[in-house]
């Protein structure tokens, strides 16, 4: 799942809800360099998400796939969303 989003950190529900359903779940993340902007160059957000952790061996193997996070965020679901929280957590790594 491709989860940029230039307002919302979306990997650590995503991440949540991988674990809740039991299944693994692989980030991958890209942040351009600082410096002169380039109009092709954004950031990147992606997840793969499988039912095993075995599914996602051959992706392990790249160095740019980290295990995804959920850093204690609550599972979303349709009877709860935090975008508040997910809006927070943007702001923040806006200022790493």
């Amino acid at each position: 799942m491709h989860l940029s989003n230039r307002n919302l950190e979306l990997m650590s529900p995503v991440a949540a809800i991988a674990q809740a359903a039991g299944g693994a779940a692989l980030q991958q993340t890209y942040r351009p360099p600082r410096g002169p902007s380039v109009l092709a160059d954004a950031g990147e957000d992606a997840v793969i998400v499988a039912r095993t952790s075995a599914a996602l061996a051959p992706y392990r193997l790249d160095p740019r796939w980290t295990p995804a996070q959920s850093h204690g965020v609550r599972v979303w679901t349709d009877d709860y969303t935090n975008l508040v929280g997910a809006l927070v957590r943007r702001m923040e790594q806006g200022r790493n």
